[in-house]
């Protein structure tokens, strides 16, 4: 199988080119979870300019207590829009403590590439006059981060000229009809915006307006919905400081970039606009929403996925979602055949399985690719090793090895860093020793010395064998 992958591929995180899209396509916060505490007040209104906003803790802060790959969306929307090479005029109050907040123009990947990243304004106290045209030239949308591990500061932010408001439609306030009047006058700015409880989505306006019959309160709800299933699989249940949701809410915007599909990255997920049905309609999101489950599972995962396994262990929170949503129904593992290929993988010998080997080069146009060496172990068939210990071990154990890894803050900076800590965690969540399974599966680190010394250290846990092949499992 061979992957032809976009112009920029960064630390081994997603990037997803255009590609992807039969794989992704072909292969989803209640009310009990806190609210962002940095909400503006004034956002009830599509054309409020007067925001009191509350500091929260740093996003890496918070990226670091859930021992994630990716920082969260640590700001929040106004509604409202600079126009290219604008001026605008803001009023800032300090009403206590002692830290400004800081205003975003523009909208991470929206505008130009793939990892386009808006221009950013330190308020001061008092009038800000803020010239566009002395940041990046091209405006955009106008969104407030207001953060600090000490998170005690208060402001009022005013906006008092140079901007213009956007369709902007909130959950539980604004109604279709609303909506649909918002996009027919409001003409002149070519984004729009929708908030939910758990996510912000960031369109522009014509695609809006293709959809704009659509049940926006039904597609924002169950979004939330996808949200806390992937909380819930990451043990994210409240039972903790440590295992609390995150306060902050999930990017879905649209980009532009014809190098790149969906992909997933710091503060956002990004869809290419040719495809934005995937996160504009309801059946999209809640029936067919492979893309958008797995985009949204990337600002999931943890530390310790290391870089064969970054298109792998994602598809464990799809899977998840596409069970909840249709329930009783075979999951695309069954339904595409995975794993018959999965049995012909695991029938070769041990020493000529491999389950991270890969090689990687160019094809005839000079495009990156990325080529599966045989016996075949593409992303599908690797998903089937993890999905096994789902099938074994029951709905607990994912939440479990997610609690784990937020509890030992594992420093792993190394391929055989990661999977050491997978093989040795799966061990203690399962409370077997799972040697076997995971020679069956070819799984090997850098060379044989690293490899024998963490089945040593396996062997040294004194943890019984599961008493059955693991491997045979299937759903």
């Amino acid at each position: 199988m061979i992957f032809k992958f976009g112009k920029k591929q960064l630390n081994n995180f997603l990037i997803l080119p255009v590609f992807f899209m039969a794989m992704l396509m072909s292969c989803k916060k209640d009310s009990t979870n806190p609210a962002p505490a940095n909400q503006p007040s004034g956002t009830s209104q599509s054309n409020n300019t007067v925001f009191d906003v509350n500091e929260t803790i740093a996003a890496e802060t918070d990226r670091n207590r859930l021992t994630d790959n990716f920082r969260l969306t640590d700001f929040t929307p106004t509604g409202l829009y600079l126009v290219p090479g604008g001026t605008l005029n803001v009023k800032v109050e300090q009403v206590s403590g002692a830290r400004l907040p800081i205003l975003i123009v523009g909208t991470y990947s929206r505008y130009r590439g793939w990892n386009d990243q808006p221009a950013t304004v330190q308020l001061k106290a008092g009038d800000n006059v803020i010239n566009d045209a002395s940041l990046k030239g091209y405006g955009g949308l106008l969104w407030i981060r207001y953060t600090n591990d000490a998170a005690d500061s208060k402001a009022k932010v005013t906006f008092v000229s140079g901007f213009k408001s956007v369709p902007y439609f909130i959950a539980g306030k604004t109604t279709n009809a609303q909506w649909k009047t918002m996009l027919s006058s409001m003409t002149d700015v070519p984004d729009v915006l929708l908030a939910g409880d758990r996510n912000y989505i960031v369109v522009d306006r014509l695609n809006a307006i293709k959809y704009q019959d659509q049940d926006q309160e039904a597609l924002l709800k169950k979004l939330a919905e996808v949200i806390k299933i992937e909380d819930d699989l990451s043990g994210l249940d409240g039972s903790s400081d440590r295992d609390q949701p995150s306060i902050y809410k999930y990017l879905l915007t649209q980009h532009e970039d014809p190098g790149y599909y969906f992909f997933a990255y710091d503060y956002r997920t990004a869809y290419i606009g040719s495809s934005i049905s995937a996160i504009l309609t309801n059946q999209a999101v809640g029936i067919d929403g492979w893309g958008v489950w797995h985009e949204l599972g990337h600002q999931h995962q943890q530390v310790w996925t290391w870089s064969a396994i970054t298109e792998v262990t994602v598809n464990t929170f799809s899977l998840t979602v596409q069970r909840t949503f249709l329930a009783g129904q075979p999951t695309r593992l069954t339904k595409d055949g995975v794993w018959a290929k999965a049995k012909t993988y695991l029938a070769n010998p041990d020493a000529d399985k491999d389950f991270n080997a890969s090689t990687s080069g160019k094809d005839a146009a000079g495009k990156d690719i990325y080529v599966y060496k045989t016996p075949l172990t593409d992303v599908f068939v690797r998903l089937c090793m993890f999905d096994q210990l789902y099938l074994k071990y029951g709905a607990k154990f994912w939440p479990s090895f997610y609690k784990q890894t937020r509890l030992d803050r594992p420093a792993l900076n190394t391929t055989d860093l990661k999977m050491e800590y997978f093989m040795m965690n799966a061990c203690k969540v399962s409370g077997n020793d799972l040697s076997d399974f995971f020679k069956k599966w070819g799984l090997k680190l850098s060379n044989q010395a690293a490899t024998d010394a963490v089945f040593a250290k396996i062997a040294g846990l004194n943890l019984p064998h599961p008493g059955s092949d693991l491997t045979l499992i299937q759903e």
